[in-house]
């Protein structure tokens, strides 16, 4: 029951993309009261019918405006940022790359042949580990010195998740690709030294002792330096790994404070799997799932199950609160704002903190489209507070 209805109010939420990337929910008119009580929750909208126009309008400009200050930014940025191999694999290519560059058997001077042999070995295996690193360095510092020119959302997430892999003892981004430019410099200063020596090289025998020597040191050096590729491929995956919304599939943000039951909703109606379990803070990131359409296999609507938020002032707020409120801010989401009256929620998130927190977030968006999710509804409800 409460997919059908939820399917019914996401479904008239239409996000026709736009140049810009920026997408906007149209079309919500619709809106009216819902009830659903068979045993799971009851669903409402507060919204009297009268204001339905006005709030059209004001939802119109609202992301007109938004269209116009991030009209050069899309969803999606982070999917470009490059893979990273381990240091062997790196290696193990530029030294076959190089053993197979062919002796310029035009030159019949052997001494000179064996020099230019050395020479362009060098050279590939220097390009073949240099231009790898430069992309790799020049894809991540996107997400970092970059962050201006990305989409906020994306913004958002990656100052959240790279704050959370530093506390988590993974160190900062800036350090491993300081890292792999100071490899990068190592790599280049370390060919080039052996071609020169190899130039002057008095027998055929002599520049290919260079060359392999070269070689052996160049791959001892990535060797001391594996642990920093790896750690920058531990943040390629977490970066890659980022939730990105679809910009043409409508979506629906379940909001609320922790342990209300927005996880044990985004698993009854989507292809979502959050943990639920019965503990505040359970959902520690964004999860997205999918409502498909099981005759044609197309998604009708995309759920987003987002960390729960504490009755408390904004300089207060953690990161996972962040997040939620990002997600709210700059996505052209509707919210399905979930609120347990039950009294089982925990300390942290009472009847009273319940209501505080939405209040304020319909003070904070107030043209964002919006109904409310009652849930444990076959427990017995408290007694209402008149005043909430």
């Amino acid at each position: 029951t409460l997919q059908n209805a939820t399917m019914s109010f996401c479904s008239r939420f239409r996000f026709s993309s736009v140049s810009s990337g920026i997408n906007k929910v149209r079309n919500i008119s619709f809106v009216a009261r819902c009830q659903l009580t068979r045993g799971f929750c009851v669903v409402t909208s507060d919204q009297p019918q009268a204001d339905l126009l006005d709030l059209e309008r004001r939802l119109d400009r609202q992301l007109d405006d938004t269209d116009e200050q991030f009209s050069d930014r899309s969803l999606g940025a982070l999917k470009s940022i490059p893979k990273i191999m381990p240091w062997h694999e790196y290696v193990g290519i530029a030294v076959k790359r190089a053993n197979e560059v062919e002796e310029d058997t035009t030159i019949r001077n052997s001494k000179v042949r064996a020099r230019k042999l050395a020479a362009a070995s060098l050279s590939t295996l220097s390009k073949e580990l240099t231009v790898p690193l430069g992309d790799a360095f020049n894809g991540f510092r996107m997400a970092t010195s970059g962050l201006p020119r990305l989409h906020p959302f994306e913004r958002t997430l990656v100052k959240l998740t790279l704050r959370n892999m530093e506390r988590e003892g993974h160190g900062t981004l800036d350090t491993a690709l300081d890292a792999i430019k100071l490899l990068r410099k190592e790599t280049s200063l370390c060919t080039k030294a052996s071609i020169a020596l190899g130039a002057n090289a008095n027998s055929a025998k002599e520049a290919a002792s260079h060359r392999d020597a070269c070689i052996s040191e160049v791959t001892k050096l990535w060797e001391r330096h594996g642990s920093s590729l790896s750690t920058l491929q531990g943040f390629g995956r977490a970066l890659r790994a980022l939730p990105v919304p679809e910009g043409d599939v409508p979506a629906v943000a379940l909001v609320g404070s922790p342990n209300v039951g927005k996880s044990s909703i985004v698993r009854a109606v989507s292809t979502g799997t959050p943990e639920v379990n019965n503990y505040p803070f359970t959902t520690r990131g964004m999860t997205m799932g999918h409502v498909i359409d099981p005759a044609r296999g197309t998604h009708l609507y995309q759920v987003m199950d987002t960390p729960g938020l504490l009755a408390r002032g904004d300089e207060a707020r953690n990161a996972m609160e962040a997040l939620t409120l990002g997600c709210i801010q700059y996505l052209p989401t509707a919210v399905l704002f979930v609120i347990d009256l039950s009294g089982q929620s925990g300390a942290l998130s009472t009847v009273a903190d319940q209501v505080a927190v939405r209040d304020y977030l319909r003070r904070r968006f107030p043209a964002r489209p919006w109904i409310d999710v009652i849930t444990k509804s076959d427990l017995p409800a408290l007694p209402m507070d008149p005043a909430l």
